[in-house]
């Protein structure tokens, strides 16, 4: 069989040749780094979005409502080799349709672990970013994050930012039995990040590296981003309401003194 490798080599680079599909806080950080490793290309990943482009978010809304095709998924990934996270994790069943030779992993972990891991990061996140005034997203370039949570979240996962551990775990449990349902077994891999390289290169066909599997724990970081944004998100706020204000004041001044 013709390794991963070698098909990544051997035809154009703007299409994805592993596709991660397990949910945020499956270990897909780590997976990122594992798969530019392997592939020697960049991964695709929310951290791209929300550091380098946020004009993305504006294209997953329209695949979220208008369907993923073609022509938008080159748009997405022209110069990746490979994705995981969040928002393409959900679009498996497209992904499998517009990139037929590709690989999918399908990242798990203990479901009651994973339900923590989201209620302290993901969740409380998207907490905050609700308290940033409506007119402030479009400065800070996340007005369509707002749109994607209603229609992925909302919607698509079924996903309350106040879900319950026991309705979070029939979430991630109807996700993983979906991807097993939806993707040919011979195409798809159950990984766990804890495994290591071993059934991820068998999988992918390609040899061991000498580099230890990155372990990328960014709980602590994530925790970090949402103090920045609370506290931006609160700066932010306070200055718009403020400028506000006095528009309003000095608007209101001077029309009682030219027509008062």
């Amino acid at each position: 069989m013709t390794s991963t490798r070698r098909q990544f080599e051997d035809t154009d680079r703007s299409n994805l040749q592993v596709i991660s599909v397990g949910l945020m806080r499956t270990g897909t950080n780590s997976q990122m780094k594992a798969f530019e490793i392997l592939l020697g290309g960049r991964c695709y990943h929310m951290d791209y979005i929300l550091h380098e482009n946020r004009s993305h978010l504006k294209l997953w809304y329209q695949a979220s409502t208008n369907g993923l095709t073609r022509e938008l998924a080159d748009k997405i990934f022209c110069g990746f080799q490979a994705t995981a996270d969040f928002p393409a994790c959900l679009f498996y069943k497209d992904l499998a349709r517009i990139y037929p030779d590709a690989r999918f992993v399908l990242s798990v972990r203990d479901p009651k672990r994973w339900a923590t891991s989201m209620r302290g990061t993901v969740l409380r996140l998207a907490k905050v970013i609700q308290m940033v005034l409506t007119p402030l997203f479009h400065l800070i370039g996340l007005y369509y994050i707002v749109k994607l949570k209603a229609v992925l979240f909302d919607q698509r996962l079924r996903l309350d930012l106040d879900a319950t551990d026991e309705e979070l775990i029939r979430i991630f449990d109807r996700h993983v039995e979906d991807v097993i349902r939806s993707i040919p077994k011979e195409r798809l891999l159950v990984f766990r990040v804890a495994e290591g390289w071993e059934p991820l290169c068998q999988f992918l066909g390609v040899p061991v590296p000498g580099v230890p599997f990155p372990r990328v724990n960014d709980a602590a970081e994530f925790r970090q981003r949402t103090r920045t944004i609370f506290v931006s998100s609160v700066a932010l706020n306070t200055a718009f309401c403020a400028v506000a204000g006095s528009v309003l004041w000095f608007g209101a001044k001077f029309c009682l003194k030219r027509w008062g």
